[in-house]
């Protein structure tokens, strides 16, 4: 199956395309054969913004941000703490993420150098003050924009007094389309487990790549013919106010060229100047 030749922008609410079905994407029994996560070699890691309170990096898809099962020593928070080391930083054990992000999602992570800039951030978190924007390319063509306010499940078993699930919002905007595809910028407004490949899933649009919650038959379309090989969803900006000086803060990270090669091979248009979802 070969990409769609016709595609569009979407620009100040202007449709301009009218979509043909893209079920026959999902028609494939076959089971995907892609690897997410592989052996990788330590690299620098790009470190955005730092001072004496806080960082932020820009994570690769398939690094865990933190220590776990499997990945105690390779991680981005070691990989930091090990770069910062050699280049004489001292307290490096004080370092520690002020915020989740999926292992095979890419972009920005906030680190805390202390637990009180931490539980500022994660305060200002709580209050709706931190806002993080998100590209993915999905199934299908989605709506101009929307509102997700499906609920979501608890990830593991409920404490005493907790809800099976969740409340959970997530708003979108399209990009960039085409008969096959649709780029979004997501905004989630709660910050449930894994919510944005859920929602989109609970939509009709799961992620391209999404080995967990994607459609096997459009992932194998994407990757035999377009070459992805991770889950596209990148953390593309990241806003809050300082831990301790409370000034205004704002980071972007561009598109990685492993996914900007994806869209140019489905035949995309460049991306639109950047604009807030909701």
């Amino acid at each position: 199956m070969s990409a769609p030749a016709s595609s569009q922008v979407d620009l100040d609410g202007r449709e301009g395309y009218a979509p043909a079905s893209s079920a026959a994407l999902a028609s494939s029994k076959d089971r995907l054969d892609y690897t997410v996560l592989g052996s990788r070699t330590m690299a620098s890691v790009n470190i955005i913004f730092e001072d004496d309170f806080l960082l932020v990096a820009d994570k690769a898809s398939g690094v865990p941000t933190h220590p776990g099962d499997r990945h105690e020593d390779d991680n981005l928070l070691r990989d930091l703490q090990r770069q910062l080391t050699a280049g004489g930083v001292a307290d490096v054990d004080t370092l520690a993420p002020m915020h989740r992000l999926d292992l095979p999602t890419s972009g920005l992570v906030a680190f805390g150098r202390s637990a009180t800039v931490t539980r500022n951030f994660q305060k200002s978190h709580a209050n709706g003050d931190v806002k993080r924007r998100y590209l993915a390319l999905c199934q299908g063509i989605t709506h101009r924009k929307g509102l997700i306010k499906v609920p979501l499940s608890r990830q593991g078993k409920p404490r005493r007094g907790q809800t099976p699930t969740q409340d959970a919002r997530t708003r979108y905007r399209r990009l960039v389309f085409n008969r096959a595809v649709t780029l979004v910028r997501v905004r989630p407004e709660t910050g449930r487990p894994h919510q944005i490949r859920r929602h989109l899933r609970s939509i009709g649009h799961p992620i391209a790549c999404d080995d967990r919650w994607g459609d096997i038959g459009f992932n194998r379309w994407i990757v035999g013919q377009h070459g992805l090989n991770r889950l596209f969803l990148h953390a593309a900006e990241l806003s809050f106010p300082h831990p301790i000086t409370n000034a205004p803060m704002t980071f972007a990270s561009p598109l990685p060229l492993e996914l900007q090669t994806v869209l140019e091979s489905l035949g995309l248009p460049p991306l639109p100047p950047t604009k807030e979802v909701g």
